[in-house]
């Protein structure tokens, strides 16, 4: 038997590898032995078709040289068939041609089938069609009736107790559903039943620990420092995301801590250089700190990549020459401070002169800055740098010794007054 098996297997080739391509391939998508994703897939005949074709082939050279006599009406079939093919070809492209042709060859095809309605029903929502989405819905549940997802979906399109029961439905047929989970913990909150809404949004953080929406829903319903500790741990699981950048930096703002508010904004900025959130807190600090250079270079940032993102040009030169103008006082001004500094130096120097060493060493250590270095060439520091130099500015005056008047004079001849311009914000605003 063994012999014979072995000759048949050498003599027929093509037949036993046809059938190998077009059985073995399709056993996992058959549903005999798991339950698949899909319904009908054209991916999934990819290799049986390899199969199918070689058979094919196979039969028409066996038969071509069976029967010599009929090789024309072999021929005659072998046409058609090709001609079938592409017939049925060009019909199956018409229905790939949009995701409503896709999904409604598929329920002519299987009209009896509750993925078939869900996936329309899904389609219909999505297109703002909730009256048809709900039909094709409860359709799905009638032929099957602890289908998950359709009760799931269908509860977000209904209010009240029949929301209600659709979403506690999909728990009781499927537990681990996270996003019945949480959105019966919405329709909790909406209806003020906040301590029922806090436990399934707790339930979702269980089932899925990195399920971002419940950690935002735990946010805005607590207060004092758990918000910042769910909102930072929302930063952490999604360091890429300019929205939740700009969220954490937000109650960084509201509760006084400017600084890191202003890293985490900018961290927003440089994933999304567009991103508006970032931009206006940004731009919001740096006029609360009297940064109004800076301010006015992001709106100039925003102007550019709005023409770059248009394509088109935006009359706003005004804009541009006073961003220059402030840049120009911002150089100004820092030069001038450096001057200050030069003759409160000076000034030390004169002291420890007259014999005044105690004074002059506590002047220097408020002010450890070189003459040549502090006269010569003005130095403008980055954002950080600044902003911390404006946090201890008034810290440094209040330690430094007064000067004469003499030497007031002199320093406030060349001294440039920047006053913040008064339709700043009204520009940011039509800006943004």
């Amino acid at each position: 038997m063994l012999k014979n098996f072995d000759f048949q297997q050498q003599r027929h080739p093509p037949l036993i590898l046809g059938w190998m391509f077009l059985v073995l391939p399709f056993l996992p998508a058959s549903n005999l032995f798991l339950t698949v994703g899909f319904v009908v897939a054209e991916r999934v005949l990819y290799m049986p078709s390899v199969g199918w074709t070689l058979l094919v082939v196979y039969g028409i050279q066996v038969t071509w040289t069976a029967l010599p006599r009929r090789r024309s009406f072999i021929t005659a079939g072998v046409v058609l068939l090709l001609i079938l093919g592409c017939y049925r070809t060009f019909l199956r492209n018409n229905d790939w041609t949009s995701r409503e042709t896709l999904l409604r060859a598929g329920l002519r095809s299987l009209p009896h089938n509750a993925k078939m309605h869900y996936n329309f029903a899904n389609f219909l929502r999505d297109t703002s069609q909730p009256n048809r989405a709900i039909l094709h819905y409860q359709l799905a549940l009638w032929l099957w009736p602890t289908y998950a997802s359709a009760h799931n979906n269908l509860g977000t399109l209904t209010v009240g107790d029949q929301a209600e029961q659709h979403f506690l439905a999909a728990i009781h047929a499927q537990p681990g559903h996270v996003n019945a989970h949480y959105n019966l913990g919405q329709l909790y909150r909406k209806t003020n039943r906040t301590e029922e809404c806090i436990k399934m949004l707790q339930k979702c953080v269980s089932l899925d620990p990195a399920y971002i929406p419940a950690y935002l829903v735990l946010a805005r319903l607590a207060s004092g420092s758990a918000t910042g500790v769910l909102l930072r741990h929302v930063v952490r699981l999604q360091p890429r995301s300019p929205d939740h950048l700009a969220e954490y930096a937000t109650w960084l703002y509201q509760n006084g801590k400017w600084l890191p508010s202003l890293k985490y904004y900018l961290k927003g900025m440089e994933v999304s250089p567009s991103h508006r959130s970032s931009l206006v807190g940004t731009a919001r600090i740096l006029r609360s700190r009297g940064q109004w250079p800076r301010v006015h270079q992001l709106i100039t940032r925003w102007h550019l990549m709005l023409r770059a993102k248009r394509g088109g040009l935006i009359y706003r030169g005004d804009l541009y020459i006073r961003a220059w103008q402030l840049q120009s006082e911002s150089r100004q001004r820092a030069h001038q401070h450096q001057r200050n500094l030069c003759l409160s130096s000076k000034h030390s120097m004169k002291l420890k002169i007259r014999g005044s060493i105690r004074d002059a060493d506590m002047f220097k250590s408020s002010y450890p800055l070189s003459q040549e270095e502090n006269c010569s060439t003005p130095r403008v520091a980055s954002v950080s740098v600044q902003l911390e130099q404006d946090s201890n500015k008034s810290e440094q005056l209040e330690r430094a010794p007064r000067c004469s008047v003499r030497t007031c004079r002199q320093a406030r001849k060349g001294k440039s007054r920047v006053t913040a311009p008064a339709l700043l914000v009204q520009n940011l605003l039509e800006t943004l």
